[in-house]
């Protein structure tokens, strides 16, 4: 490996170190939910392992003005205190069942979930499918997720549960070692009568590109799990799909709760290039166009009648950090890099069948 590249032996030395850095003492219980806006259907935000419910705060925000509704964290998480109790998925949606019934908040729920909190999410869908008029899916850990994994890179998930203990919270150590529990005892057979969305990231990290095929079939997958007719990946998205695209997340939330809005969040003229000095017209900027101005790609992806072009910028570097999505990439995001780069931007654009700019953005690229 050369030495632009960070090693994988020193990024499993830096992961143990930064969980035991981000691990804290005992808590004061603070809120354990945030209620935000009025209106039916409840919208429910589920996080992802190890993140607080602040990760949604922009799509709280945005929903706010049409829906209620409801985040939470879970014990362990934010200011909650620890707990020693089951943390399997059955009992995560079990408990957020009487939380929102503690909270004066009563069905139908849009049910939305990213990453681990996706399959708790799914599960709460096929213990209670009356309280359920919708969900939504952003990356989530699917269940074969974790034998997948231990499968194909045996050493890597050896090392990730070795991390794992290092957490001082035993909530965090039973969600992550108890994942897969109580789903044998879930019927999956059938698929979930519900309107539902299913967004996935297709931005990978380097790690994330060996498994990517298998990920996506894990993807594929949800279709007969849950019934969703598609599955929607979004070019420019990494796996915080909430953080990056929280317009594409809420528009999918409205849509489930039968109240679409004109797509109004995309600006018409992006400013893209490896330094931004480029301007699309959306549907009117064409590819010979993006052709003459910034020369050849340096990926193209084709999907369905979508073709994707991303422009890197000079120097930069996908680190090759620990982030296996859905339940690794949470972890990943705890590791400090520190790997310098020209720009810290990919410009992202897609293009309709007849060669017309349908979506451009720039993207940061994050350490």
């Amino acid at each position: 490996m050369s030495g632009t590249r960070t090693s994988a032996g020193s990024l499993l030395l830096s992961i143990p170190l930064a969980l035991v850095a981000c691990a804290s003492g005992p808590k004061s219980p603070g809120p354990a939910h945030e209620i935000q806006g009025q209106g039916q259907p409840i919208v429910v935000l589920a996080s992802g392992y190890g993140m607080s419910r602040n990760t949604w705060q922009a799509v709280g925000d945005e929903l706010a003005k049409d829906f209620t509704v409801f985040s939470f964290d879970r014990p362990g998480y934010g200011d909650q205190p620890d707990t020693d109790r089951p943390r399997d998925p059955c009992t995560i949606a079990t408990d957020t069942r009487e939380a929102l019934r503690s909270a004066g908040l009563k069905p139908p729920y849009v049910l939305v979930g990213h990453s681990l909190g996706g399959l708790h999410q799914y599960v709460y869908a096929r213990l209670y499918p009356q309280d359920v008029a919708g969900f939504v899916l952003l990356d989530p850990t699917h269940p074969r997720h974790w034998a997948m994994l231990q499968a194909e890179r045996p050493l890597l998930a050896t090392a990730l549960q070795g991390m794992v203990k290092m957490q001082r919270s035993q909530a965090l150590r039973n969600e992550f070692g108890q994942q897969t529990d109580c789903l044998k005892g879930l019927d999956q057979r059938q698929a979930l009568h519900a309107p539902s969305r299913l967004l996935v990231s297709r931005r990978y990290k380097d790690m994330e590109k060996d498994l990517a095929p298998t990920l996506q079939a894990l993807q594929n997958d949800w279709k007969t799990l849950t019934g969703v007719a598609a599955i929607d990946p979004l070019w420019d998205s990494g796996h915080h799909i909430q953080t990056e695209r929280p317009d594409a997340v809420a528009q999918a939330v409205r849509e489930v709760a039968g109240h679409p809005r004109p797509s109004s969040g995309h600006p018409s003229r992006v400013q893209i290039g490896k330094g931004a000095d480029f301007e699309v017209q959306i549907g009117a900027t064409r590819q010979p166009e993006v052709a003459q101005r910034l020369g050849r790609p340096d990926e193209t992806h084709q999907d369905d009648e979508r073709t994707v072009w991303v422009y890197q910028a000079p120097g930069i570097r996908v680190p090759m950090a620990i982030s296996l999505i859905p339940v690794i990439g949470d972890l990943a995001d705890l590791v400090e890099l520190g790997q310098s780069a020209v720009d810290r931007h990919e410009a992202i654009i897609e293009f309709d069948a007849q060669g017309v700019v349908r979506h451009a953005r720039r993207r940061p690229v994050e350490p």
